[in-house]
């Protein structure tokens, strides 16, 4: 299965042969970043409202709406864990719990927006890209 995000905010579901599984709507401007967790089943996307989705991926509905206070630029998984990663350009990194919604870490330390994340494999460590031209290194 393929996740995919779309400026109208959807993403769809889509099968490795093209064909369209569904269609996650909740979002009220683009859906920036997707991903789908390896050890539920689960999907996030992330949008430009501020909002981080999470769906069922076998029922294909959505099972909590978790927020950041402007864009989610991109979100990823923990390797091995229901916990994802979300950074944002409210300049903040935060570690979700994807079966509770609870936000389990919030780093800060960017001056401007954060555009993109690495995650170390045992994730405890997140390394962030930013618009204030700085990379930082978050440590659990």
């Amino acid at each position: 299965v393929i996740l995919t995000g779309s400026m109208d905010g959807t993403a769809k579901l889509v099968h490795m042969n093209g064909n369209i599984l569904g269609s996650l709507e909740n979002a009220s401007e683009s859906v920036e970043t997707v991903g789908l967790c390896d050890v539920l089943p689960l999907a996030a996307t992330g949008s430009v409202d501020g909002s981080l989705s999470i769906w069922d991926v076998n029922t294909q509905r959505l099972r909590t709406t978790l927020k950041h206070d402007d864009s989610v630029n991109r979100l990823k998984w923990h390797q091995d864990s229901p916990l994802l990663t979300s950074v944002s350009m409210d300049c903040t990194v935060r570690t979700w719990d994807s079966r509770t919604g609870e936000c389990v870490r919030v780093w800060k330390g960017h001056q401007e927006g954060i555009m993109d994340l690495a995650l170390s494999i045992d994730g405890k460590t997140v390394v962030t890209a930013s618009d204030d031209g700085c990379c930082l290194v978050f440590a659990q």
